[in-house]
């Protein structure tokens, strides 16, 4: 049984979880207003790189940008396609929770010793 830490919440609010969106990938931190959403395909950029232009040796070094069919290169997704990717990294969030919690409830039950040759 491999012991884990608390996970962590990845966000406080939803303003906090749009700049995560875009900073995560490309370092650069934008406020959104209200009703703005960061596109999910092209990570807010507004321009991808399509994978038929990967090359084997070069790698994306010298793949061309072609603009986002899903943003038309504004960088600004549709709230529906924000909540989707939002709801599945809170999924993740607590499907991990769940797992520590059971882990927690599994070492109370143990004896000091025994706790104490699970924990090395």
């Amino acid at each position: 049984m491999r012991l884990r830490t608390r996970p962590t919440c990845p966000w406080r609010n939803w303003a906090n979880a749009k700049a995560e969106f875009t900073d995560q990938h490309y370092g650069q931190p934008r406020l959104y207003r209200k009703n703005e959403y960061p596109c999910i395909d092209c990570h807010a950029r507004g321009k991808v790189r399509h994978l038929c232009d990967h090359d084997p040796v070069e790698g994306w070094k010298n793949a061309p940008w072609h603009c986002c069919l899903s943003c038309n290169g504004n960088g600004l997704g549709s709230r529906k396609h924000f909540m989707v990717a939002a709801n599945a990294v809170l999924k993740r969030y607590q499907k991990d929770l769940q797992v520590w919690r059971k882990q927690q409830r599994i070492l109370r039950k143990l004896s000091p010793a025994e706790r104490r040759y699970i924990l090395g």
